[in-house]
């Protein structure tokens, strides 16, 4: 993974190849798991046997999880009055198609600012570059899926994205290299 890392930071082309998405979710769980037990965050994870390969640049799409993994974490971390639990779910979305989905009980998203969330310098940390949500957009735009973000009910936020299953990964070497 980390050869794969270093790719990216030189620019190499992406690697579209089909892989295992379960095993890359347990990956980055495994990635993050002290960060999670750090924060009092419950993991819940709910891996569809139904969906396994999905097309794409593993390390790319897997650094898409890790930063909503994060982000979920993070939200989370002020909250007192309530369980703090972070689910991740994969599901067929359609014949060719699986979705990832990361959902929190964090502090929620805001309805008036929702449209700029994937904006490029747009961020809701103190600390944070607002960079994360706008790259991880265009990751898996470039390889055909999209990224959405939506309330969970009743309180956090749900981030999900769509990968293709089938050899048509649509990936631009521009997107993906930048």
């Amino acid at each position: 993974m980390v050869s794969r890392v270093r790719g990216l930071v030189k620019k190499a082309p992406p690697r579209i190849e089909r892989w295992d998405l379960n095993e890359a979710v347990g990956e980055v769980v495994a990635l993050t798991r002290q960060e999670l037990l750090r924060n009092g965050v419950v993991l819940h994870n709910t891996l569809s046997s139904d969906v396994s390969h999905v097309m794409g640049d593993r390390v790319q799409l897997q650094q898409v999880l890790l930063n909503l993994v994060v982000n979920g974490i993070e939200a989370m971390t002020g909250v007192h009055d309530r369980p703090r639990e972070l689910t991740i779910r994969t599901i067929r979305a359609d014949p060719d198609t699986a979705m990832v989905e990361v959902r929190d009980t964090g502090t929620g998203l805001d309805p008036g600012y929702a449209d700029r969330l994937f904006h490029s310098f747009y961020t809701t940390k103190a600390e944070g570059m607002g960079m994360g949500l706008a790259i991880s957009r265009s990751i898996v735009e470039a390889h055909g899926g999209r990224l959405e973000a939506a309330p969970n009910e009743p309180r956090g936020a749900v981030f999900r994205f769509t990968l293709p299953t089938k050899e048509k990964a649509q990936t631009s070497p521009e997107v993906l290299r930048s």
